[in-house]
Order: C-alpha cells, then sequence, then structure tokens
C-alpha cells in the first residue's frame, strides 16, 4: 500500500491516526530526548527547560499540535484509534528506558497537567471515533473552557494580530 505524500493528503476523506496516552507519550518523549542528547547538553539543564518551557521538542509536543499542523493540508475526517493498536500496523520498538516514570513524572507540576488537557480529551473523549479537528475544538471550548481560552483562543487573537 502506497501512504500518500503532503502534495495528495488534501484528497483524503479519512485519515487513521494513533493517539497514545498522554502523560506516557510526554513522559517517553522527554526521556528518549534526554537519552539522545548532544555531548554539549546535560541531561538536568534539558529537564529544566522541559519543565519550564515544556513543548520545545517533537518528541513530547502535544498530540493536538499535530493534528492542528495536519488540518493545514485536509479537511479529512480523522479517525482516532490508541496507540497501542499500532502493531496490527506496523512492527514498533518500544522505548526501552530505564527511567522510572514517576520519578520523572515528579520533575513536572500542575503547568503540564493543564497543557496535557487537550490530549486527554483527544485520548479519553475522541478515542475509536471518526471526527473533524473542528468537532474536537468545539468539545474543548465547551468542556475545557480555561484551557480553550488559554490555549486555543489566544493562539487565535496571535495569529489574527501577525496575519
Amino acid at each position: 500500500m502506497k501512504l500518500p505524500t503532503v502534495n495528495d493528503i488534501h484528497n483524503l476523506t479519512e485519515i487513521d491516526i494513533y493517539i497514545r496516552e498522554p502523560y506516557e507519550r510526554f513522559l517517553s518523549g522527554v526521556n528518549t530526548f534526554t537519552n539522545n542528547l548532544d555531548a554539549e547538553l546535560d541531561r538536568k539543564t534539558v529537564l529544566y527547560f522541559v519543565k519550564n518551557y515544556l513543548f520545545l521538542n517533537r518528541h513530547y509536543c502535544p498530540q493536538f499540535y499535530w493534528l492542528v499542523n495536519l488540518r493545514r493540508f485536509t479537511n479529512a475526517k480523522i479517525r482516532l484509534i490508541p496507540f497501542e493498536q499500532i502493531n496490527e500496523v506496523v512492527v514498533t520498538n518500544k522505548n526501552k528506558s530505564n527511567d522510572d516514570y514517576n520519578k520523572l513524572y515528579k520533575e513536572f507540576d500542575n503547568k503540564l497537567d493543564f497543557y496535557l488537557q487537550l490530549d486527554k480529551v483527544l485520548y479519553y473523549e475522541f478515542i475509536n471515533k471518526t471526527t473533524s479537528l473542528d468537532e474536537i475544538v468545539d468539545y474543548i471550548k465547551v468542556n475545557k473552557q480555561e484551557v480553550y481560552k488559554e490555549i486555543i483562543q489566544r493562539s487565535i487573537d496571535i495569529c489574527n494580530v501577525l496575519g
């Protein structure tokens, strides 16, 4: 099966997207990032930046942001599938970390919980459903008003000033 390219993705009517549990993905992504550091960087410094600036790297930025980026190329419906089912489609290698996720989780505070609300909506409210990004945003606007106001509406406002 030939996978679509960026050039022909706009013709798709439905796209399967595998969504990982938000905290597990974030911690695994941070762990992957810190385990592959450039020799000039140390783990403690990187964790400081992750804690204070959160989503600087694609390994652990919210999955919601990837959907927003996808929306630039297509209006296709999206079917959100639990990441645990990915092995039904492709062979994967699970991140074999020696780090204790609970220890790493304690590095972060409520700011992380707040910003992962977007992914929690994807994973806990829309998993195994076919929907659109617009429907997801509408759900967030109604059910996660503070998150909508702080993240989505603020981004819209910034773009309107710049555009």
